[in-house]
């Protein structure tokens, strides 16, 4: 009966305690800020100050046994270089600080192969995953009206020469200029024609890979002006947008070095650098955070976008792919960039 009674006693203190605290410190910190979580402190000590009171003379004579303990003991030679050495290496050694990030990557050059003018598809010659050079043909688009007019306007313009010749031997002056000007507006008008028939034919400006799934399905499909029909993506380098918190921007830098592991391959690791930082603060979120860390409606931290760029000569790496990059910064001992973090933390508070 008193163990049921004492734990049921015991989980109502500490709920009672617990529901008190979370209130206190939600009113405090929407008031204070910062100051908020001293001021809760302060009340719960106020709340069990007597118990602390009952507690304290137990917790002096454990300190003392430890501190007895700790006067007894004395410290090898190999104990006395192995501190030492600790102790050189926090304060003196420099490491290079690390901004840690999750990625998505991207093809270093893309672009969208678009019909420049609308077209049935009559003939596709890749397929996805096929490597082009710049210049090669993927797909032969058909539209009669433009085909038509490019034959139509080579009449016409066939008809005005020989017109304008017979004028001409004639030695009237006045027909010869008017079909002179008609030739030159057959010719502008048949250069613009042929302009348009040699749209038909989709060519790459970019040598890389087919990316564009299923493309050699699309024969016979509808081709509107404009529209997209298939993405060549170039992956002999590949890039990663990442997003780097607003406070550890300070340790990132253009040119700075960067290592890059992605889940498909867990035991490689591929080197590379930050090519851009971009200079307002991101919309979207880090692919590991996609809900917004916020309180009181206020969102604890901004992300900027940096963009890291590596080299894929093997080609193992794929668009899509996700990881974890590692930025490098500049070089500081261990107790220099704690003390870093102290001091940058206060300054937050007193200013």
């Amino acid at each position: 009966i008193f163990l049921g009674f004492g734990t049921a006693a015991l989980a109502y203190s500490v709920t009672i305690l617990t529901v008190v605290t979370l209130f206190l410190k939600n009113v405090f910190t929407s008031r204070f800020g910062q100051w908020g979580y001293w001021m809760t402190a302060g009340v719960v000590y106020l709340i069990l100050r007597k118990r602390l009171r009952r507690w304290l003379p137990g917790m002096q004579a454990i300190l003392r046994e430890i501190k007895e303990q700790f006067m007894a003991w004395r410290m090898t030679r190999r104990q006395r270089v192995g501190v030492l050495g600790a102790v050189v290496v926090f304060a003196l050694l420099p490491t290079a600080t690390k901004v840690t990030t999750e990625f998505l990557l991207e093809p270093g050059e893309r672009v969208e192969v678009r019909a420049p003018v609308p077209g049935w598809v009559g003939e596709v010659r890749v397929r996805e995953g096929d490597a082009v050079e710049t210049g090669a043909v993927l797909a032969v688009l058909h539209n009669p009206e433009v085909e038509t007019r490019v034959t139509v306007l080579q009449r016409e313009l066939e008809l005005a020469e020989r017109s304008l010749a017979a004028a001409q031997g004639r030695g009237d002056l006045s027909e010869s200029q008017k079909w002179l000007q008609e030739r030159l507006r057959l010719q502008a008008e048949l250069s613009e024609a042929q302009k348009k028939r040699a749209g038909l034919v989709l060519r790459s400006s970019l040598a890389g890979v087919v990316t564009t799934p299923f493309v050699e399905q699309q024969t016979g499909a509808y081709v509107a002006e404009g529209q997209a029909f298939a993405l060549v993506a170039n992956r002999n380098t590949m890039r990663a947008r990442v997003l780097v918190r607003d406070r550890e921007l300070l340790d990132v830098s253009e040119g700075a070095r960067a290592r890059l592991k992605v889940r498909p391959y867990p035991f490689r690791t591929f080197g590379g650098r930050v090519r851009r930082i971009l200079p307002a603060a991101a919309e979207d979120r880090p692919v590991a955070e996609p809900q917004k860390l916020e309180r009181k409606g206020q969102e604890l931290t901004n992300y900027f976008a940096v963009v890291l760029e590596f080299r894929n000569a093997e080609g193992v790496l794929r668009e899509g792919m996700t990881g974890t990059a590692k930025i490098f910064g500049p070089r500081y001992p261990l107790a220099w960039r704690a003390g870093r973090s102290v001091w940058r933390w206060l300054r937050s508070l007193v200013w």
